[in-house]
């Protein structure tokens, strides 16, 4: 879906489509920039559909999380209502181990560089935080999708309020939760290149 910019820039446009179905033709642009959705998506369909699109020697770049650190006592107690339904959130179906985005663009991308780090994540907007991870990224749909609506959005609810009290009670560092995330670049390979060599 084409969605034309509110600003009225005549060379923007949004698009919205699946990582693994970019609408775009081979060789569409000279760089691609994945940030914080990577471990949304089918991660080697998406990594060459990213390369599908770029042209040869193009980069591509992705910053994204490695985990949810529900052994964080903020969390904890922010997602308790929630965390009540599993011991904890399924990891294997939301996060990417450290290997598994470079291990899929390694056939298709050269001179890798990648990097583990953290990044604050500031649980200050019970609304925001708790609007994010339960009703967009979807970290317990495993489970909440399973109950009663009413009981599901009974159960959002007294996560948001837990995040109030844990708002009002807490100062914004102690609020800071760092997350491991992973920082990777690379250069589109030219697949369609002849081997070196004797023909």
């Amino acid at each position: 879906m084409m969605k034309r910019d509110p600003h009225d820039v005549p060379w923007l446009d949004f698009v919205q489509a699946p990582a693994e179905n970019l609408p775009f033709p081979d060789g569409s642009f000279d760089a691609v920039v994945n940030m914080l959705a990577m471990h949304l998506t089918d991660i080697p369909t998406a990594v060459k559909e990213m390369h599908r699109v770029l042209k040869p020697g193009g980069i591509v770049a992705s910053f994204h999380p490695l985990d949810f650190p529900m052994a964080n006592s903020i969390v904890q107690e922010w997602f308790r209502p929630v965390s009540s339904l599993v011991q904890q959130p399924k990891r294997e179906t939301t996060m990417p181990e450290k290997s598994t985005v470079p291990d899929a663009v390694a056939p298709y991308f050269r001179d890798v560089v990648c990097q583990e780090t953290s990044t604050p994540n500031y649980y200050t907007n019970p609304d925001i935080v708790t609007r994010f991870y339960l009703e967009s990224v979807g970290l317990f749909d495993d489970h909440l999708t399973r109950i009663p609506w009413a009981e599901r959005t009974r159960l959002i609810e007294e996560t948001r309020n837990n995040g109030r009290r844990l708002c009002s009670m807490h100062t914004t560092e102690e609020l800071t939760v760092e997350y491991p995330v992973q920082m990777l670049r690379g250069i589109a390979r030219d697949l369609n290149a002849s081997p070196k060599g004797c023909a």
